[in-house]
This record gives C-alpha cells, sequence and structure tokens, in this order.
C-alpha cells in the first residue's frame, strides 16, 4: 500500500477516537482486520495512531506556538493531519521529514483542501526548527507537566496531590514509554516450556516473567491475531498485574466463583486455569457484545466452567445471597494506571471519572452480601487515584461489619513493570 492510503486510514482512526470516542484499540483491529495490509503497513498504521493520540497536549502546544492562527479556527479535519505529520517530524525515525510534510500536505488536500496552504507553511516551519520546544514559559506546574507528557492537567494534578513531584515525574515519564508485551500460557492446552519452544522456533524473542511462573515478555510479535499458537488457544496476552489480581483471589478446583464485571475476560480465564477446570464461575458483564466475545475466547481456550450472564453489578440480586466462595470485582475505574495503552485515557477530565466511586461502592457492597461466610474476595481496579482505591476499601470495612482486610497493593509502572493497579483481598468472617 501507498504512503498516502496508510496516512490515510490512520487519520480515520485518530479522528474517529478524537472526536467520535471512538476506543483505539477497538478502532485499530476493526480497520486493520478489514484490510490485506502486510505486517509493515499494520505496523506503521499502530505506531502513527498510537504514538499521535499520546501526544495531542504536546502536539497541540507546538501548532499552537508557531501558528499564525489559534488551534479553535483549525478545522477538525485539517488540525487531525496537521497533529499526525508532526507526530512523524518530531518522533518517528524511520520516517524522513520531507516525507512527513509532502504526504500531510496531500492528505490535508484531501480532507480540508481549503487549508492546504496554511499546512504546508506551519508544517515546513516546524521541520525547519525539529526538536526545539519551549515549554519554560510555562509557569503552572501542573500545566507544565500536562503539556510535556501530553496528560490533561486534572490528571497531572491528582497525582501531584496524590504523590509527591519527583514520583509524580518518573510516574508520568513511564506512563508515556510503550509497555512490554506479556502473555500467559494456558496450560489446560500446553506447557510453559513447550509454548517458549514453539514461539521461539517462531523467531518470537521470549524473556520469563520473574513475578508469574507462566508468564512471558515477548518481542516480534506480528499480527497476533492471525498467530496460529494464539489462534489454538496457546496463550493469552494480559498484563501481570491483571495476573497478579487473580493469582491473589486463589481460586481452587470445586469452588464457587463470581466475576462480577468481567470482560473482556483475561481475569477469568485464568481463574478457570487455576481451577483446572473444575468447578464454577459465573461470569457477569453489562455488556453483551463484549461476552459474546468472552464466550468465544474461552471455546478456543478450552475453558469448560464459564455461566455467562448479562448482570448490572450494581444491581443486587437476591438470588445470589451468600452463594459463592470466592469473588472477583475488576471494578469500572478511571483507567489512570494504563493510559500508555488506551491513549485516550490521558485526556480524561473530572466529569468523565467523578461517578465512578458511587458505582464501585455499590458494586462491592454488593459483592459483600454475595459472599459465602468464610469466603475471599478481591476487588482491583486499573488506576492509581485513591479515591477509586483504598477509599473505597476503607469506607466498605467501616460500613460492613464481619469482614477482614487481608492484603491491599498498589502496582506502579515506574516501581513494579506492570499497569498502574489496585489490589485487595477481603475475607468474610464465618
Amino acid at each position: 500500500m501507498n504512503a498516502s492510503n496508510t496516512r490515510k486510514i490512520a487519520y480515520d482512526i485518530i479522528y474517529d477516537v478524537k472526536y467520535n470516542k471512538a476506543y483505539s484499540n477497538i478502532a485499530i483491529n476493526k480497520r486493520l482486520k478489514k484490510s490485506d495490509l502486510d505486517y509493515r503497513d499494520r505496523g506503521f498504521i499502530t505506531e502513527l495512531v498510537y504514538g499521535t493520540l499520546s501526544k495531542l497536549i504536546l502536539l497541540d502546544y507546538i501548532i499552537d506556538v508557531n501558528s499564525s492562527i489559534s488551534l479553535n479556527k483549525i478545522s477538525k479535519s485539517a488540525l487531525t493531519v496537521i497533529e499526525l505529520s508532526i507526530y512523524q517530524i518530531m518522533f518517528m525515525d524511520s520516517v524522513s521529514e520531507f516525507a512527513a510534510v509532502n504526504e500531510g500536505v496531500k492528505l490535508i488536500k484531501k480532507v480540508d483542501k481549503r487549508a492546504s496552504g496554511y499546512a504546508n507553511a506551519l508544517l515546513r516551519n516546524i521541520s525547519s526548527n525539529k526538536g526545539h520546544v519551549n515549554l519554560e514559559n510555562i509557569r503552572d506546574k501542573a500545566e507544565k507537566l500536562s503539556v510535556e507528557y501530553s496528560v490533561s492537567k486534572y490528571i497531572v494534578s491528582r497525582f501531584l496531590r496524590i504523590y509527591k513531584e519527583e514520583f509524580t515525574i518518573e510516574l508520568l515519564k513511564k506512563l508515556s514509554e510503550r509497555p512490554k508485551l506479556t502473555i500467559r500460557t494456558n496450560t489446560l492446552k500446553i506447557s510453559s516450556m513447550e509454548l517458549e519452544i514453539l514461539l521461539t522456533k517462531e523467531g518470537i524473542e521470549v524473556e520469563k516473567s520473574s513475578m508469574i511462573e507462566d508468564a512471558f515478555y515477548i518481542k516480534n510479535l506480528k499480527n497476533i491475531g492471525s498467530n496460529e499458537l494464539f489462534q489454538k488457544g496457546y496463550f493469552v496476552i494480559q498484563d501481570i498485574s491483571s495476573m497478579l489480581a487473580a493469582r491473589e483471589l486463589g481460586a481452587e478446583e470445586g469452588e464457587e466463583v463470581l466475576d462480577m464485571c468481567s470482560a473482556p475476560g483475561g481475569k477469568t480465564f485464568y481463574m478457570a486455569q487455576m481451577m483446572n477446570n473444575k468447578g464454577k464461575i459465573d461470569a457477569m458483564d453489562i455488556s453483551e457484545h463484549k461476552l459474546k466475545l468472552l464466550s468465544g475466547r474461552a471455546s478456543e481456550l478450552g475453558v469448560e466452567i464459564i455461566n455467562i450472564h448479562k448482570k448490572d453489578a450494581t444491581v443486587f440480586d437476591e438470588k445470589m445471597l451468600a452463594k459463592y466462595d470466592k469473588i472477583l470485582i475488576d471494578a469500572p475505574c478511571s483507567g489512570f494506571g494504563i493510559i500508555r495503552r488506551k491513549p485516550e485515557i490521558r485526556y480524561k477530565e473530572y466529569l468523565d471519572v467523578k461517578d465512578l466511586p458511587l458505582i464501585q461502592a455499590q458494586i462491592i457492597a454488593n459483592a459483600g452480601r454475595y459472599l459465602k461466610p468464610g469466603g475471599t474476595m478481591v476487588y482491583s481496579t486499573c488506576t492509581l487515584e485513591k479515591k477509586e482505591n483504598k477509599d473505597i476499601i476503607m469506607s466498605f470495612l467501616e460500613n460492613n461489619k464481619g469482614f477482614i482486610l487481608e492484603n491491599m497493593k498498589e502496582l506502579y509502572p515506574n516501581v513494579d513493570e506492570t499497569d498502574g493497579f489496585f489490589i485487595a483481598k477481603i475475607k468474610k468472617e464465618r
């Protein structure tokens, strides 16, 4: 495929995420699934989409200080092309500045021809000053970090309130890096040793995790969805932090387990694996579409003990009272711990997350009632926001007697080399 076409696909995805509230991973998969692109073009589009979406605040700052007109006067179409073109100029060594400018102007002519002259002049000006971004004029600490790391000022302000400035900067740096690709062996079908041999034969670099015995960090895996080992259900893509949450629950053979917010299913599948496909897991979720995907993947993995239920976890169900030995609550959250995986999360504001603690509190309250006496539940999130983590647990324990906090941990990308994650293990007294 020629360069202009790949950039147009990237533009369409970025525009969809920015202005139609699409999820970046779903939008990319949807577009690439329909195409016959080779792995190089797929890689280029993926890097351009994720890279641009991960630096929007910085890119807009660069535009603003170099532009003769204000940002709000630039059309959405033209602005998106300019952003993805500047990202190539500033951050993609594999693309020449000439190509970035030239292809950007070609694309502008397709989506907003009137802006082509302005865009051409702006991109050439920025290209001539490549690498020079002066943030010294920004006096406000949170705003400066917001621009530098392209994270909303609201999120930066929350981090600065929760953590020390030095730790916040280290965290923001790590959240700006590409995460490792981590997989977990599906031991229902294959051993870790056998999987490692098969992956290595395909030219995939494999590094064992020191935290989870069946997990690997891998490189050079192209077109994951079409990989034969993946299709056979030999491995699952899952971060170490997610695996640790499932392990903390410690589901065992023969138990009756509830996964209250189960989609997309990574933790559900891991619990079934730990249970050796013996027992029962009720997997709940509010999204029917996500549950269908979960069901299909469960079949590929050879998981046979999952019963799927479309349910709202915030609504109490009397039939489930004191029914479960163990419960996993992977609560809906702000996702501040995984912004390097889902760049649209970087730009969340207070209004996007203000209602989450109320939802989380209702879900954990219901879980407490669903748990058998003597049972265990784990509450986890992929955020670093205390209001959604420790505060939820402390409030639950204060308002529900007969529960004991057995363990509580926070995982940080800059400390633990995992996603940002929170895990709390609670025991119900007999």
